[in-house]
């Protein structure tokens, strides 16, 4: 989680700079690319969480609907943060004139919304249906793409002004997480195949290696097939299935490679739950809002003095960079840290 949140936090706001190459922005129509990871990735990384917490006994349903967070000072409901953080992040583009990809999610949709609205669909749906039915929604989605003008609709090439209605607007996000909710599926039932070979005494093994490989082996030849077979393309802007299968092919091999090195150099339990890592992990959505909140006022900051040339310029890109990616590590370590002391 914390690797994850750390590249995000980083990939964010270096993609408004010259330094970052742009063959990993995100893709506008079909392609794969590094920022195309973001969303998969936070879906996967949810859908482990709530296997392990049925581990505790708790299911992924309870999981979504208690789970809190702490918001600075104030301890709110995950699902409710998620939704006004998402709300909030809209209102303050429509008002500030920030710039924004309408091809990313759409007018008002943003990244939040789409957590929030997986974190629904787990609420919602029975625990025993919640693969079924992610996957069952996943296949109609992509049928739907295939067979009807669907995907030329969403790929349509018309921005802000020229969209109307809600669902116009908002088309790639909310059609989206059809998609979202068939990685989120899949996810859990990488998980659940994970925790299957894993060892009684709970250590690694090379089987969990093995089995991660193997998992992440027929995710990629799903993909290829798709794309040879069926004329598909991976597209993070349509979450079809080939872009699916590519980012779960990706998400088990980086577990798998993570897990060997594990077994190679073990390390030790203190080092896996204490420091900077702890702090992020167990801080993960305020993590990213504040990273989402810096990332902002550099931009502004940025575009509101002219004797401040960060953009274009390398070294004064990198300093921004380490300044931001150093303060964003304090902020979150800090509040980890006076989160602990008042225990």
């Amino acid at each position: 989680m914390a690797v994850l949140l750390v590249a995000t936090s980083l990939a964010i706001l270096a993609v408004d700079f010259t330094l970052f190459p742009r063959r990993m922005a995100k893709t506008q129509y079909y392609g794969q690319s590094l920022m195309d990871t973001g969303t998969a990735a936070f879906i996967f990384v949810n859908a482990i969480a709530d296997h392990d917490g049925m581990a505790r006994g708790q299911s992924p349903r309870q999981r979504a609907a208690k789970a809190t967070m702490q918001l600075f000072t104030f301890r709110v409901p995950t699902l409710l943060a998620l939704f006004l953080i998402g709300v909030g992040r809209s209102v303050f583009i429509r008002l500030s004139g920030y710039g924004q990809d309408v091809t990313e999610y759409g007018v008002h949709w943003n990244f939040f919304l789409t957590l929030f609205c997986v974190r629904l669909f787990v609420i919602g749906v029975p625990n025993a249906l919640l693969m079924p039915l992610g996957v069952l929604l996943g296949l109609l989605y992509q049928t739907a793409l295939r067979l009807t003008s669907l995907e030329q609709w969403l790929l349509r090439p018309d921005f802000g002004e020229s969209r109307h209605g809600f669902l116009g607007q908002n088309r790639e996000g909310i059609f989206s997480l059809f998609g979202y909710c068939f990685i989120y599926a899949l996810s859990l039932m990488y998980a659940r195949c994970s925790a299957k070979l894993t060892l009684r005494d709970k250590k690694l093994s090379p089987l969990n290696v093995a089995g991660e490989l193997g998992f992440s082996l027929c995710c990629y030849c799903s993909q290829r097939v798709l794309e040879a077979h069926f004329g598909l393309s991976a597209s993070r802007r349509l979450a079809n299935l080939a872009y699916a299968f590519a980012m779960l092919a990706l998400f088990s091999t980086t577990c798998a490679l993570f897990q060997f090195i594990q077994l190679v150099v073990p390390l030790p339990q203190d080092a896996r739950r204490g420091g900077l890592v702890a702090a992020i992990s167990r801080n993960a959505l305020l993590h990213f809002l504040c990273a989402n909140l810096m990332t902002g006022f550099v931009n502004l900051l940025a575009m509101a003095s002219p004797h401040l040339e960060i953009h274009g310029h390398q070294i004064g890109e990198t300093v921004a960079m380490l300044t931001y990616a150093l303060l964003t590590s304090l902020l979150i370590y800090g509040i980890h840290l006076a989160k602990k002391q008042t225990r």
